[in-house]
């Protein structure tokens, strides 16, 4: 990638930025009934990035459609009492990321080391844990572990940088995720909506920057 490729690159990365450095001035948290500005500030960095991956690829894209599921999320998750729906979108997010990766080549022993830490993460979280979280969690962290192993199955070398930017925008999805789950079903964690939100949001951005790699221009 020459010069003039990296600053339309950043250029298109910009809206990005800014929107993310406007959400943490404001850092507005879940309400019962959250104004649609709060809403829209919040899902601001995420449509930007769609954005972003509309121009180096396609509404079809996999991962525009995997945006698509975690900014609907991201609004679900403004309102109190509505996290389990946020939840459902999510995994859509993820499956279509998972999608995005594919299954070639398997690489299998990279996918049980993430489903044995998936499974620590389970039993941590267990005891809190009741009704359709009883399920709904568990089959989310299937689905991040999921996403987590095909993101590293991607990895041939040489190493790429943006192969390296999915795994670690993968990584950073579980480590947002699991500052949820522990604030939500285990114990408070202070500066939580910063530590979550911050890995989110560059967990977001790594993924995006797949689809220079997975799809072309």
């Amino acid at each position: 990638m020459n010069l003039p490729q990296i600053s339309v690159l950043f250029g298109k990365l910009v809206p990005f930025f800014a929107t993310v450095i406007i959400y943490f001035i404001l850092l507005i948290p879940p309400a019962e009934n959250p104004t649609l500005l709060a809403v829209i500030i919040k899902c601001s960095p995420i449509m930007s990035l769609m954005y972003f991956v509309k121009h180096y690829g396609s509404c079809t894209n996999p991962i525009f459609v995997g945006l698509f599921f975690c900014c609907i999320g991201d609004g679900f998750l403004m309102f109190k009492g509505y996290f389990f729906h946020g939840m459902l979108a999510f995994m859509l997010g993820h499956l279509n990321y998972i999608r995005a990766f594919g299954f070639k080549p398997l690489k299998p022993r990279i996918g049980l080391f993430s489903f044995l830490i998936g499974g620590i993460n389970i039993s941590l979280l267990y005891k809190g844990l009741s009704g359709l979280f009883v399920p709904g969690v568990s089959m989310y962290i299937l689905i991040i572990d999921t996403m987590i192993w095909r993101a590293f199955a991607r990895l041939q070398n040489p190493w790429t940088w943006t192969q390296i930017s999915i795994c670690t925008g993968s990584v950073l999805f579980a480590l947002s995720d699991f500052f949820i789950g522990i604030s939500m079903f285990v114990r408070p964690i202070a500066h939580s909506q910063v530590l979550i939100m911050s890995s989110y949001y560059a967990a977001q951005l790594g993924i995006s920057l797949g689809v220079l790699e997975i799809v072309p221009k």
